[in-house]
């Protein structure tokens, strides 16, 4: 039961963000309604780095999730569909050093944003802080 855990927590978060993209597509009615992306997309990951991690996604799912999110976006940039995207992660103490602002998805930065979705051993749960160094 301990290993179903993780997994299932990792696809709680996988749904979420999902969820979450599939909310901001909006379908077209053109030849059967074919879902596009909207114009352009301002999003911020919010990646909870806290010592429960560690327990809840010991394989650090919900980063790989993170990076896959990137490169769907990513695939989906172009001059009217300037995606933007910005990585919070949270626990104490918020690394400010790990965070990206909003960043738009072309190729150059695409290394750069996945290279700080990795898994940080921070303590306690503290997304305010980390909100706050953001001036979210």
């Amino acid at each position: 039961m301990e290993r179903k855990t993780p997994i299932i927590a990792c696809l709680v978060y996988l749904c979420f963000l999902l969820l979450l993209f599939i909310s901001m597509i909006r379908l077209s009615t053109v030849e059967g309604a074919v879902a596009e992306v909207p114009s352009s997309i301002d999003l911020f990951l919010l990646i909870d780095q806290s010592g429960s991690m560690k327990k809840t996604d010991p394989e650090g799912l919900r980063l790989e999730t993170s990076k896959y999110l990137v490169d769907f976006l990513a695939a989906h940039y172009t001059a009217v569909s300037n995606h933007r995207l910005g990585v919070i992660h949270f626990g104490t103490p918020a690394p400010e050093e790990m965070m990206i602002p909003l960043t738009p998805l072309v190729e150059t930065n695409l290394e750069r944003i996945k290279q700080k979705l990795v898994p940080l051993n921070l303590a306690d749960t503290s997304f305010i802080t980390a909100l706050q160094l953001r001036g979210v």
